[in-house]
């Protein structure tokens, strides 16, 4: 317990592990005792999918479809574009390849009521973006419909530069980085993986019936984490992420609500 720095460097180059405090001596067990030796098994076929040098929501989508996430939404190039075959009323975001935060600028708007509405909102996101962001660059709008869920997830894919592709699990929305309830693994997961990560994060026990509360579609949520971890055979790919992913009642699935990707520097 005493500030020894020379003794505690005699220990280290005798190779002998030593600790200030027994609190970082259990930390460095518990380290040991988790440690997993790195996965031998072949990872699954890449999605083959192609993605332009700077993609926005749209495109983060399409990945996300061709992984088996598909979700409905249309693309308005101008305020005047009309979103043809849409249920009102519906979500409108700026896309931007620019701007993976996009309600902080003001570029997200919920429940438009109806057409007239949606192209007053547009033309307004758009002059209000350009002031906020002016360096952004500015590719149309997406349009989803409204959606309503049991609860919200994020699922993030990271490629690690000292581990390698990881992905994560935890409760989504914007208190995802407040409240950091997440879990992560080593990318691709399995679906019984899966399942274990959703057992791991508080904030989804609450989907499994806590206190006979009505149950979350918890097997679609696990195959959603394994869809995105499959992104680690991408080598194209350094990050992705879902958030939120809305979670419906038992059988009834789940729903991309934003998505986001970013393609690796050197691809």
């Amino acid at each position: 317990m005493p500030q020894a720095d020379a003794s505690l460097r005699l220990l280290a180059e005798a190779g002998i592990p030593a600790f200030r405090t027994p609190e970082v001596a259990a930390d460095c067990m518990r380290a040991w005792s988790d440690w997993r030796a790195p996965r031998t098994e072949a990872m699954s076929p890449a999605i083959e999918h192609s993605l332009p040098a700077a993609p926005d929501e749209a495109d983060a989508r399409r990945l996300f479809a061709a992984l088996g996430l598909a979700s409905p939404f249309a693309l308005l190039r101008t305020p005047q574009d009309a979103a043809k075959d849409m249920a009102f009323p519906v979500a409108l975001k700026i896309l931007s390849p620019d701007l993976a935060h996009k309600t902080e600028v003001g570029g997200v708007r919920l429940g438009i009521a109806g057409p007239d509405a949606l192209r007053q909102e547009a033309a307004a996101m758009q002059g209000r973006v350009a002031r906020m962001a002016p360096a952004a660059r500015l590719t149309g709008f997406l349009v989803q419909p409204m959606a309503k869920g049991l609860g919200e997830a994020i699922i993030g894919f990271r490629r690690d530069p000292e581990v390698g592709p990881v992905v994560l699990l935890g409760t989504g929305g914007i208190t995802a980085k407040l409240f950091r309830d997440v879990t992560l693994r080593l990318a691709p997961v399995d679906k019984a993986e899966a399942m274990a990560m959703i057992a791991e994060v508080k904030g989804m026990r609450l989907l499994g019936g806590w206190r006979g509360l009505p149950r979350g579609d918890l097997p679609a949520l696990a195959q959603a984490v394994v869809a995105v971890s499959r992104l680690a055979a991408r080598d194209d790919i350094s990050e992705a992420e879902i958030n939120p992913l809305i979670i419906h009642a038992e059988s009834e699935g789940v729903t991309v609500a934003d998505a986001w990707v970013v393609r690796a520097q050197d691809a």
